[in-house]
């Protein structure tokens, strides 16, 4: 899941393949004459390789590893010259799909180190990727308010998008193929199979998940809303309490009674997992509201965040290149 660092920018000139062997991967770089200047140890991004414990993280100078759990020593797999702010895994045929600033949305293919698929967007860029694997579906949305979907299972064809959805933002895939988009006051959901579009009213926040049962985590400003779409009502609303400050003399926390902005979220089976400006993780209860948890180990921005499939564990990183795996079972 990407959180929005549109903070640096870099160039993109010719880029020339080279490939060779090393230790735990092949290695794949694409150079550039220039190099963005950007923090070369700030992680950009997360995504889980494995079921669990093992992951890739990004970062803004191009480059890619692998880290497992518990182990002090990275992987570098891949290096291309451009910021990568978003990273998608397929593990079925080892693609990573990367949004950049300048190369839109590239495919890389672990198995032959090479770009398979080069995704142009058409005037500017886009640094979250959306993606579902059971429905096969790829999106983005630029900032000059252009949406794009493809078919991964179909050499990433462009899918065409319906006019009554135009000027919307695309903010979910679901299993199914359900697509779902956010704007003039309303969530609508396109059901590609039927291709049949219902709306709803929906005037608070920013569509950030969906759940199995089809119910909103809404993000707005400081407060997060869980939506209840059986009811069409807000089933609970919370803030982050505190801003939780680390004194490095003391190496001790501080309480500030003050909330911050959310950033990200993610609904899981058994709670709602919120990251905020606070430089926290809070874990909510899914049906009260009530917090469960905070975890404040980072002392830098979070900059990513990832839940594996079984949601019995996530992993977070952050713009020092510091990351946290963390059971959810506990």
């Amino acid at each position: 899941m990407k959180i929005d660092l549109r903070f640096s920018f870099g160039r993109l000139g010719t880029l020339l393949f080279l490939m060779f062997a090393i230790g735990c991967e092949q290695k794949v770089v694409l150079k550039d004459y220039k190099l963005t200047g950007v923090n070369p140890v700030a992680y950009t991004d997360v995504v889980y390789k494995a079921s669990r414990d093992t992951v890739f993280v990004s970062t803004f100078t191009g480059k890619i590893y692998e880290i497992a759990n518990g182990e002090t020593n990275r992987c570098l797999i891949a290096e291309i010259d451009d910021e990568i702010y978003d990273m998608v895994y397929l593990p079925a045929n080892k693609n990573i799909l990367l949004a950049t600033l300048n190369s839109g949305v590239l495919v890389l293919d672990l198995q032959n180190g090479e770009i398979s698929h080069r995704l142009s967007l058409k005037t500017t860029w886009g640094h979250e990727l959306i993606y579902n694997a059971e429905a096969e579906l790829l999106a983005t949305n630029d900032f000059a308010g252009n949406v794009y979907l493809w078919n991964t299972g179909c050499e990433f064809v462009p899918v065409s998008i319906p006019a009554e959805l135009k000027g919307m933002s695309l903010r979910k895939i679901m299993p199914g193929a359900e697509v779902y988009f956010q704007g003039k006051g309303k969530v609508a959901v396109w059901e590609l199979e039927g291709n049949v579009i219902f709306c709803e009213e929906v005037a608070e926040g920013k569509l950030w998940d969906v759940d199995a049962k089809g119910n909103y985590l809404m993000l707005g400003g400081k407060e997060f809303l869980y939506w209840d779409t059986r009811s069409d009502s807000v089933e609970f609303r919370k803030k982050h309490p505190d801003w939780p400050i680390y004194i490095t003399d003391e190496d001790s926390l501080v309480h500030v009674p003050l909330s911050l902005e959310l950033l990200d979220g993610r609904i899981t089976d058994q709670s709602i997992i919120t990251v905020g400006l606070d430089k926290t993780l809070r874990f909510w209860e899914k049906t009260s509201g009530e917090l469960l948890k905070t975890q404040a180990k980072h002392r830098y921005s979070i900059a990513g965040i990832d839940v594996n499939k079984d949601h019995s564990q996530m992993v977070s990183v952050d713009l020092d290149g510091k990351i946290e795996f963390l059971d959810l079972m506990d």
